[in-house]
């Protein structure tokens, strides 16, 4: 299976990995922007450890939390969603999903990711998959996926051209792509964010 480089893994994991543990669910939260590196040092609103690099994306909790500003630790070890009983995404599709186990982690331990209307998280070979960033059609060129994303036609359900569909995608949309890619068998995957996109 293919791998991409994690820049946070190469800046943070790598050098302290007890601090800024791995995310099977979301490889490179610091290149999807849901992790955010501060100048100087902010304080982490469930452990209270004061941190330079902290999430800084969606997080569902009826407790009046303005800026859920997580260590990658909290996020990892449950605490955050613990302390203020709360979920970083939702776990779609987890009926297809083999294990409740997995669910608890995307959903209690796996950092979100930032989309115009709300996240869905794709499933392939029983198991959640690994997100890996949103995308234009450029990048999908790129990386040599056309063909590859055109045989998946969950995200074509609304489309009248699936190509004109894919073609229009942007990396922060309306329509938005977001790509995928499953742990198993390294197929890769786009969930399209259509909000706002046939107004």
């Amino acid at each position: 299976m293919e791998t991409y480089k994690s820049v946070y893994v190469e800046k943070y994991h790598k050098s302290n990995p007890d601090i800024y543990p791995l995310f099977r669910y979301h490889p490179d939260p610091l290149s999807t922007m849901v992790f955010e590196e501060a100048e100087e040092s902010v304080p982490c609103c469930c452990c209270g450890r004061m941190t330079t690099l902290y999430y800084d994306g969606p997080f569902h909790t009826d407790d009046d939390l303005d800026e859920p500003r997580f260590c990658p630790l909290c996020i990892s070890d449950g605490s955050a969603a613990e302390k203020y009983d709360g979920e970083f995404t939702y776990g779609s599709d987890s009926k297809s999903v083999d294990g409740p186990d997995k669910t608890d982690e995307l959903i209690h331990r796996t950092p979100d990711y930032i989309t115009p209307s709300y996240s869905e998280w794709r499933v392939h070979c029983n198991d959640y998959c690994a997100y890996l960033g949103s995308v234009n059609y450029s990048d999908i060129v790129e990386m040599g996926l056309v063909d590859e994303l055109m045989e998946d036609t969950y995200w074509q359900e609304y489309a009248e051209s699936p190509i004109d569909l894919l073609k229009s995608l942007e990396r922060y949309g309306p329509p938005q792509g977001n790509l995928f890619q499953c742990l198993s068998c390294g197929r890769h995957l786009l969930f399209v964010d259509l909000e706002y996109c046939f107004e």
